[in-house]
């Protein structure tokens, strides 16, 4: 088990969620978890990291954030610090929830880096498709054209862009008192956030 499954399964079992992947390394998204309140299902991502700024997913792009947006209903960033005398070799020293409207300022930025603007040197994916590729439509065979649409398509994701805590709490997330319940801080968040 990988460490950061570690920190996961403690997520988990400190507010009271059930696992919903045995692990999320693979190249299909799947949710961390899910919790019941209320008689209704909701489903989670969990994101561990030490500083403050967070990793989230490899190849992110448009379709990625959008699968983000629409197979979570929240998302917990759990801020911790190694600890070789605690048992589990960490602790927890900082939670944030939010919903994905708290996330929006990233997903903007991601959005304008993949498909708008570019980044790092590289065009943007919606440049290429609105107006380089058509003037190779025609210009080159079909096979060789989908290889130039899949080189731009990877080549522009980013991977793995950093999430900032404090940038999540300014656009609205929560940050949970960590000597408090952390599970029933959680639950009333989700009451009072539908």
């Amino acid at each position: 088990m990988s460490q950061d499954d570690m920190r996961e399964n403690k997520q988990i079992e400190i507010f009271g969620l059930k696992r919903l992947s045995k692990t999320n390394r693979g190249s299909k998204y799947t949710s961390d978890a899910r919790m019941i309140s209320d008689g209704k299902e909701y489903i989670l991502e969990l994101k561990t990291g030490q500083k403050g700024s967070f990793s989230t997913a490899r190849g992110m792009c448009r379709e990625k954030l959008n699968e983000w947006q629409t197979k979570n209903d929240y998302y917990i960033f759990s801020q911790h610090q190694h600890d070789k005398q605690h048992e589990d070799g960490f602790f927890f020293k900082r939670h944030i929830v939010c919903k994905f409207e708290h996330l929006k300022f990233w997903a903007d930025k991601v959005i304008n880096d993949v498909h708008v603007s570019g980044h790092a040197g590289k065009i943007g994916r919606d440049q290429y498709f609105e107006s380089i590729r058509p003037l190779l439509v025609g210009k080159i065979d079909d096979e060789m054209l989908e290889k130039f649409d899949k080189t731009v398509t990877v080549g522009t994701e980013i991977n793995n862009p950093k999430i900032n805590l404090n940038g999540i709490i300014a656009d609205g997330g929560t940050e949970l008192d960590p000597e408090g319940d952390l599970t029933q801080q959680f639950y009333d968040y989700v009451r009072e956030n539908p």
